[in-house]
Formats: C-alpha cells, sequence, structure tokens
C-alpha cells in the first residue's frame, strides 16, 4: 500500500496544472536580455564559485516531495494518480524511470502534445531523454509536487552560426565584459530560479538531477554546463544547459545588468562555433531568438538534425583564456 494520495496537497489539479503551464511559458525564454536589473534580483552573495545549499535555491525547497529513490510499482501508482485526476495528464505519455529512452522518442515522435511526464527525476533519466533530443522540464502538478516534464517541441528554435546577426550597438557595449563557462553552476541555477520567481520549471529534484550530472562530469553523454557574464568582479548575467554531442541546448538563463543578457545571447554561438559544435538548440521559438538568427524547425527536422550530430566525440565547451566578451563576439 502506498500512501501517495494522502500526502499530496492535490487540490484542482487541471486548474493548477493550467496556470502552472500558463507561467512555465512565460518563464521558457532562456535569456531575459530585455530586463533591467532590480533590487531584489541582486546576488544574493560575493562567492559566486560557492557550492550552495539545497534549500538555497529556492525559498519552497523543503516543500516539494520527490518519488525519484520510490520503486516502480510507487512511481506508477502515482503517475496512474494523476492521470485519473487532472484530464491534461491523462492525455501525456507516462515516462517510468526505467524507461528506454529511445524506445520512448520513437513512440511519442508523432504526438500531440509538446510533454510527456515522470513522476521520478532519476539522473539517468534526465541525460537519457537530454539524448534523445527532449527538454527535461518540470511541471507543478500539485500544491507540494512537480513531475519531469520531457519536452519534445511540436516545432524547435535552433540556430545554424552563419544566420547569427550581431548588432553593432551590442559589440560595442560587450567590452567591459568578459565570458566564462562552468565556474558558477550552482550560482546560475540560484539565479535563474530568483529571477523567474516561485514558478520557475527549476523544481528541487530537477535542480538536483542538474547538479548531479555536472557535478559527476556528464552522465550518457550529456554534460550539463553554466556560462557566466562578468562585470569586473560580478556575475551580471549567466545560464544553465547541456551538451549532447554536437548540439548545445540552453535551459533557462538571468541578467541582472543591462546589455549583459544581450551580449550573452550574442557571445554563446560564437563560442559554441568554435568549440566544434554544429548548431544552438534555443528550445522554444521566440521574437527576441530570431531577432539574432534563430528559427523554428518542425519537430520532425530538429530531430534528424539532432540526430545526425549527437554522436559527434570530442566536443568540448570552453572559452577563450581572455574571455573578453567583444574579442568573443568578433570571432570568425
Amino acid at each position: 500500500t502506498i500512501h501517495a494520495m494522502y500526502v499530496f496537497n492535490a487540490y484542482a489539479l487541471d486548474t493548477i496544472q493550467a496556470a502552472t503551464c500558463a507561467k512555465t511559458a512565460s518563464c521558457t525564454p532562456v535569456y531575459m536580455a530585455t530586463l533591467s536589473m532590480s533590487a531584489a534580483l541582486q546576488p544574493q552573495c560575493t562567492n559566486y564559485r560557492r557550492r550552495l545549499m539545497p534549500s538555497e535555491f529556492r525559498a519552497d525547497h523543503a516543500t516539494f516531495k520527490d518519488f525519484t529513490d520510490s520503486d516502480i510499482e510507487t512511481e506508477l501508482s502515482v503517475g496512474m494518480w494523476l492521470k485519473r485526476r487532472s484530464s491534461w495528464f491523462h492525455r501525456l505519455r507516462y515516462v517510468r524511470s526505467d524507461e528506454d529512452c529511445e524506445k520512448l522518442v520513437q513512440s511519442v515522435a508523432g504526438m500531440n502534445e509538446d510533454f510527456t511526464f515522470s513522476v521520478s527525476f532519476s539522473p539517468v533519466l534526465v541525460a537519457g531523454v537530454c539524448k534523445q533530443g527532449f527538454l527535461p522540464m518540470a511541471i507543478q502538478a500539485a500544491a507540494d509536487f512537480a513531475v519531469l516534464a520531457p519536452k519534445l517541441h511540436k516545432h524547435r528554435c535552433i540556430m545554424d552560426f552563419a544566420d547569427l546577426h550581431i548588432p553593432k550597438s551590442v559589440i560595442k557595449k560587450a567590452k567591459k565584459y568578459k565570458i566564462t563557462v562552468d565556474e558558477c553552476f550552482d550560482f546560475c541555477l540560484q539565479s535563474c530560479c530568483t529571477q523567474h520567481g516561485e514558478h520557475c520549471w527549476f523544481y528541487p529534484a530537477l535542480i538536483n538531477a542538474y547538479r548531479h550530472i555536472f557535478e559527476c562530469g556528464g552522465l550518457n553523454g550529456v554534460k550539463m554546463h553554466s556560462i557566466e557574464v562578468w562585470a569586473g568582479d560580478d556575475v551580471v548575467a549567466g545560464e544553465v544547459g547541456y551538451a549532447v554531442g554536437g548540439v548545445y541546448t540552453s535551459l533557462s538563463g538571468f541578467t541582472l545588468q543591462d546589455s549583459a543578457g544581450t551580449v550573452q545571447c550574442c557571445a554563446v554561438p560564437k563560442l559554441l562555433k568554435a568549440c566544434g559544435f554544429a548548431f544552438w538548440d534555443l528550445g522554444m521559438a521566440l521574437k527576441y531568438k530570431e531577432d539574432i538568427g534563430g528559427r523554428s524547425v518542425p519537430r520532425k527536422v530538429f530531430l534528424e538534425r539532432f540526430r545526425s550530430v549527437r554522436s559527434n566525440d570530442g566536443i568540448v565547451l570552453t572559452c577563450p583564456d581572455h574571455g573578453n566578451a567583444r574579442e568573443i563576439l568578433r570571432l570568425s
């Protein structure tokens, strides 16, 4: 007997899910390049490289339940309970923690929905869905419970580096910034949570999975990364993403200073090209991504492109030692 039905504060699942999806969509941009810095978004500390405690990422960390370490029977019971209680979850493909992710993507490639879901946030599962082209998100399913929601967009925004457009004003502003890679992973995660608020889709169990993959140096060919933008001694913008072979995918980002996020948007594809990546996966299509050269492609086209380069070996996301953003923007 399991007690999942009794531990949730699970009222009006459809209403909660609908509201959460709306907020999730509004938080999906990998950069918030047009936001101005406010007191609420100032860095929490100046030790940007410090490893954080789990409770430091979100104020509501302790309120969320996590079934990642449960047995398969418990997982299935919770998953089927959600399907019975919510018409939205009822439509989605449920994903077991021991799922064969290659067979999973084959079974859902033609689905009308964007999402699948699982109650497990196993790092192996998270890496597995990344390896197949899903974007590993999370959605709040009840007041005290979030689910892993691997997303396979019907249309995905990608950038071929030849299409990058950098405004001249950005090149001028970039001189005062420095770019680094993988120096402040926890701070970048925390700052994404701070900027996007309580409905940021970086829920605690997903944060744990991201950190595990990052700290072990990668899992199943998937490597988590952070990219930081510095102004002097302060991190003023950044993002979290992951690499699979020749594709880098941006998950979410933040900016604490005017112009820093825009510089980051333009510097990332320059770094990726210099490192040997084939293209940049930007997730959901949005105008600011299209303005710098991103374009929307159907799911089938994205998967074909993704599969053609995901096994490319020897590609490592690094940054020139000087790190100067303007010099990076001038890379060929």
